[in-house]
C-alpha cells in the first residue's frame, strides 16, 4: 500500500512564489530519504505533510486517507522530530514524556509508554535529570523518545542527528534501523549523505520545490553508473589528456577522476587503462572503479537540474 500520495501540491508564502510547485510523489512503507540543497522546499513539504500548513493546490493522501476530509485520523498516527529540541528544558527527561504521553489519553497506559521510549532510548538511567543539563547526544535521544511515545504509524525525522558526535549519531541510526523492523515508516531528512545510504530504501530528491527524482535507492544507485578514480605519477603519458577524455574523465593534479556510465563495461575498461599506462611505461599507482555513492548521485542531479 502506498504510504503517502500528493498530486499537483502547491504551496506559496508570497503570491507566485512557489515553495512547492505541482509537487507529485509517491512515497512506500519503509525508510524514505528527502534530499535537497538549503531552500529547496524540505521544510515547508514537510510541513505541510505534517499538518502545520495548508496545501494551497492539490491532493495529499496518507495511509490511504485525504489528508483535507480525515486531517484528525492521520495526524494520529503521525509524529514529527524536528531538527530543533522539542521539549522543556527546565522538566527532567521523564516528566517532559509524561507531558507529551499524557497529549494522547486516548491511548491509554501512558506511563507504560513512557517507560518504552526510556528503555528504547537507553534513557532511564537519566530519566530523573533536568533536560537542559544533558549532552547534545542524549538532547537527541530525549527528542526521539518523545517522537515515539506515542507509538505513530509514520516518524518524520528532520536532520536527527545533527552536532553529535560519533557515538551518539550512531546510536540514532541503529535506533531508527530497529524503529523500522518494528513497523514505524520513516521519512528522514539530512545533508549526511553517508546516512542516507545506511538507512533508506527509497529517495526523493526536491529541488526549487519540484521532485527531481524518487524510487528505489537501489535502482538510483544501479541506473546511475561508477565512480571512477585513479592515481598516477608525473610526468604524465604522452596524449593522457585525450585518452580520458573519450571516457568523459578528467584530470586534477596527480588523479584521475570522475563518473562512468551504467551501461559501461568495467572490465573492459579496467583492462584498456592498465594497456594504456603499460604501452606509455607510466606508472599507475592506485586504480579504483565503484559504484557511486549517494553524495556523487545527489551532486548529479542536483547539478543537472
Amino acid at each position: 500500500m502506498t504510504l503517502i500520495e500528493t498530486k499537483q501540491l502547491s504551496y506559496a508564502y508570497q503570491k507566485d512564489n512557489w515553495a512547492i510547485k505541482k509537487l507529485s510523489l509517491s512515497i512506500q512503507p519503509g525508510i524514505t530519504g528527502l534530499l535537497g540543497v538549503n531552500g529547496a522546499g524540505k521544510s515547508t513539504l514537510i510541513a505541510l505533510l505534517t499538518g502545520q500548513l495548508k496545501a494551497q493546490a492539490g491532493t495529499l493522501d496518507i495511509f490511504g486517507k485525504d489528508y483535507q476530509y480525515q486531517r484528525r485520523q492521520i495526524l494520529n498516527k503521525i509524529a514529527l522530530v524536528p531538527q530543533e529540541y522539542a521539549f522543556y528544558p527546565t522538566l527532567s527527561v521523564k516528566e517532559n514524556l509524561l507531558f507529551f504521553a499524557k497529549l494522547r489519553k486516548e491511548l491509554g497506559a501512558f506511563k507504560t509508554r513512557v517507560d518504552e521510549a526510556l528503555d528504547f532510548c537507553q534513557l532511564k538511567n537519566h530519566q530523573d535529570k533536568v533536560s537542559q543539563t544533558l549532552s547534545g547526544g542524549f538532547k537527541r535521544r530525549l527528542n526521539l523518545a518523545i517522537g515515539i511515545v506515542n507509538k505513530p504509524s509514520l516518524l518524520f525525522l528532520d536532520e536527527p542527528t545533527i552536532g553529535i558526535d560519533p557515538v551518539s549519531r550512531n546510536f540514532i541510526l541503529t535506533a531508527i534501523q530497529r524503529l523500522k523492523k518494528t513497523g514505524v515508516s520513516i521519512v528522514y531528512t539530512s545533508h549526511q549523505m553517508a546516512e542516507i545510504d545506511i538507512l533508506c530504501d527509497q529517495v526523493i530528491i526536491i529541488n526549487q520545490g519540484e521532485v527531481l527524482h524518487q524510487g528505489d535507492l537501489s535502482t538510483l544507485k544501479k541506473n546511475n553508473g561508477y565512480t571512477f578514480e585513479a592515481e598516477t605519477m608525473y610526468p604524465w603519458p604522452q596524449g593522457i589528456s585525450d585518452f580520458v577524455k573519450q571516457y568523459e574523465l578528467k584530470l586534477e593534479e596527480c588523479h584521475i577522476v570522475g563518473q562512468l556510465p551504467a551501461q559501461i563495461n568495467i572490465i573492459e575498461i579496467t583492462q584498456e587503462f592498465h594497456r594504456y599506462f603499460e604501452r606509455q611505461q607510466a606508472n599507475l599507482k592506485q586504480f579504483s572503479i565503484r559504484p557511486s555513492s549517494m553524495e556523487s548521485l545527489f551532486l548529479q542531479k542536483i547539478n543537472h537540474a
